[in-house]
């Protein structure tokens, strides 16, 4: 690790970190984290395991787990330390690493280097502020994710929570003219979920059009069971939260809750099912005469046309059975034909978290005096 860094002074770099299993401190090979890790848009790590190791080249990752790097001093202090914005613990690896991509730095992992770790189960060593987590969160998706931090954000949604000033680290940011967080999804991360706008067709609640006032709502239902249903539209996201993916083709979930929930997705008619082939078969078809016609920030309506390999199309439609409001797969209507199987949600990007404005028009302000 020590070569490398002399060999490339922009270069951070990792080991692998093999895990030591904490009630017998024997080793597995079944856990740990190896060379390549990404982001999940809750803003934690996603790790992978790395296969057999035939070269020592270092091996390029988007993100880094925290705390076990090399990186020379100089270029450390250069990319401005941590942020002195943060709180405690939570995020910073991954703040750091969407600043040393995007401010001219990369990350490495030499694979023969290795540490081992304990990892920690059944319990916590010491306690952390929840409140310094969704701090650090929304902080890096602020000031680093543009208009795709309305995603990190809907994830850790907390609208009355002091995220701090930002001042220094936009002035940060323009000093080291840093890339557009579009660089980082399409050049360092490309097969991530999202690595486009283009492929966020929509985000927030799904309206029916035919019954008025009713959203669709996960109704507290658990990974693999049935239950997503209609409720009132409240207007208060949790779960009547949802993403619209075209690349993808998925349904996700956008619900606040502590444990990691991202990759769960809507399996038609009332399902919800962790994110996988299974529920990769939406297409978005836009409704003409609903909404704003499309542009971002207004509301559109759609249809949420299901067809998985083999099958004929159906469409998501919001019936009333008796007292209850229910989903159902239907054949698809053309048009305004069928509204209950046209759903009214929001064009993204949302334009409805936009933390950084007042800092922005500070700076702007700044540059024509």
């Amino acid at each position: 690790m020590l070569q490398r860094i002399h060999e490339s002074p922009t270069s951070v770099v990792t080991p692998q970190i093999d895990a030591v299993i904490a009630q017998t401190f024997g080793f597995t090979k079944n856990e740990g984290i190896g060379c390549w890790l990404t982001f999940k848009w809750t803003l934690i790590e996603k790790a992978f395991l790395t296969n057999a190791v035939t070269t020592p080249a270092p091996i390029k990752s988007p993100v880094m787990a925290g705390g076990l790097f090399a990186i020379r001093r100089e270029f450390f202090f250069k990319l401005g330390g941590y942020d002195p914005e943060f709180n405690v613990w939570g995020a910073e690896h991954i703040e750091f690493s969407f600043r040393i991509w995007l401010c001219g730095g990369k990350i490495e992992c030499m694979p023969c280097s290795r540490i081992f770790h304990v990892f920690r189960k059944g319990g916590n060593g010491y306690t952390i502020p929840l409140e310094s987590i969704w701090r650090n969160r929304l902080r890096t998706a602020a000031i680093w994710m543009e208009d795709y931090g309305e995603i990190a954000e809907w994830y850790n949604h907390h609208p009355d929570l002091d995220i701090g000033k930002f001042d220094k680290m936009l002035a940060l940011k323009k000093q080291l003219q840093c890339k557009p967080f579009d660089h980082y999804l399409k050049t360092v991360d490309p097969d991530n979920i999202i690595n486009d706008r283009k492929h966020v067709l929509a985000m927030g609640e799904l309206r029916n059009l035919k019954l008025e006032d009713m959203c669709i709502d996960l109704l507290n239902t658990k990974v693999g069971q049935q239950g997503v249903g209609m409720f009132s539209c409240h207007g208060q996201r949790g779960q009547q939260s949802f993403l619209l993916l075209t690349k993808v083709k998925q349904v996700r979930l956008v619900h606040l809750i502590v444990t990691d929930h991202e990759e769960n997705c809507f399996l038609p008619p009332d399902r919800v099912e962790t994110c996988g082939e299974r529920t990769n078969h939406f297409t978005f078809p836009l409704v003409e005469g609903v909404g704003a016609g499309g542009e971002a920030g207004k509301e559109i309506g759609v249809r949420m046309v299901w067809q998985p390999p083999g099958r004929e199309k159906r469409c998501v439609a919001g019936v009333k059975q008796g007292a209850r409001h229910t989903l159902v797969l239907q054949q698809c209507g053309e048009g305004r034909e069928q509204p209950q199987q046209i759903f009214v949600t929001t064009k993204f990007p949302t334009g409805t978290w936009r933390p950084l404005a007042a800092a922005e028009e500070q700076v702007a302000m700044k540059t024509e005096l």
